[in-house]
């Protein structure tokens, strides 16, 4: 059984393998198969969990969970992160099962199919991501996970219909118009504001080439004179910076309060117009700012962040309509539970306040 890494159970995924787990490890993710096919042969094909017309067996269980564990191993996170992962791993690949086994339950009562070509493109996607070019390439991973292309397609068969009735039965009838839209974006007008900013570009005279403070000082006079002299800024500092005594011009683009090292940032928010700034002796030299724009701080017009606002709502509203979706399918659904172990303490999702979120 394969509980996808997507949507309302992304919470319980973990970091995707380097790219360079590319044939058996590459399956590994795919269809959530791991060990070796002794490994999973002494596992005992009993029954723990039975969702209306759907089971999941000890060996589906076995099997989930060790690739989970695998993908923690071999995930780059914090250990203390790693440790709380590993802890409660057993409950979370239980509960995804019982969550798929109530979706699939429910893609049958609908008369719910996936099309070949629906698999096949699936099974495509999948290869695509993992960076499995080749035919002989993916029947090597195959073979190292003691899979078939068979059941693979099966497992890519099964998410597609969980898929279709997410989307027939929750998504679809999530509608958010223009008025929600602006009552959230009033709401968010501090996350949505672009702050003041000054777009910068900057000079520096060097110290390894000009050693003393004072002599660097003059220069930047000498440098300032040319400029009002009626030549650009790029102009001079293109000519100064072929003899080695200043740096080229430097594109910091645009800077917000804070971004620069202090001594630089001081020198710049004291500015009240103009386009330089006086002479700062920061890291490697004298520094001359060259200020080219100025922006004030202003809230992003809503019709810039409709659509960030609208996917950010409709996610929203998902996480909260598929929770209540699952515990509506549970509660009017046959289980059976014989917990393994490592799921001890699971009561179903009406009792549980970590249910995924879509």
């Amino acid at each position: 059984m394969s509980i996808r890494c997507s949507g309302k159970l992304r919470k319980h995924c973990v970091p995707r393998l380097p790219r360079l787990f590319r044939t058996a490890s590459a399956v590994l993710i795919l269809a959530g198969i791991v060990g070796s096919a002794t490994a999973r042969a002494a596992v005992v094909e009993r029954i723990v969990l039975r969702v209306n017309d759907q089971i999941a067996t000890a060996l589906d269980y076995e099997s989930q969970l060790a690739d989970r564990r695998q993908a923690i191993r071999m995930a780059e996170m914090p250990e203390d992160r790693r440790t709380e992962l590993m802890a409660d791993v057993g409950l979370q690949v239980f509960r995804e099962i019982y969550e798929d086994l109530l979706l699939r339950s429910r893609a049958h009562q609908l008369g719910l199919f996936a099309t070949e070509a629906e698999v096949a493109a699936a099974v495509q996607s999948s290869r695509d991501r993992m960076g499995i070019s080749s035919d002989e390439e993916m029947e090597q991973a195959l073979r190292a996970s003691g899979m078939t292309l068979e059941q693979l397609a099966d497992k890519m068969r099964a998410g597609i219909l969980v898929q279709q009735v997410v989307g027939r039965e929750i998504r679809s009838k999530i509608e958010i118009g223009d008025e929600v839209l602006r009552k959230v974006y009033r709401e968010h007008e501090a996350e949505l504001t672009v702050p003041e900013g000054r777009r910068v570009e900057e000079v520096v005279i060097r110290e390894e080439q000009t050693p003393s403070a004072e002599d660097r000082q003059q220069l930047v006079a000498d440098l300032r004179r040319e400029i009002d002299a009626g030549e650009s800024f790029g102009e001079v500092v293109a000519r100064w910076s072929e003899t080695g005594v200043t740096t080229g011009v430097i594109d910091l683009g645009w800077v917000e309060r804070g971004h620069l090292a202090s001594d630089l940032d001081a020198a710049l928010w004291a500015m009240e117009g103009g386009e330089f700034s006086e002479p700062i002796e920061a890291g490697g030299g004298t520094h001359l700012l060259h200020v080219t724009e100025y922006r004030e701080a202003a809230v992003r017009p809503f019709d810039e962040v409709r659509d960030a606002l609208l996917a950010s709502e409709r996610d929203r509203r998902m996480a909260d309509a598929y929770t209540q979706y699952l515990r509506d399918l549970e509660a009017g659904a046959y289980i059976q539970m014989t917990l393994p172990p490592e799921a001890a303490g699971f009561e179903g999702l009406s009792l549980d306040s970590t249910a995924s979120a879509q």
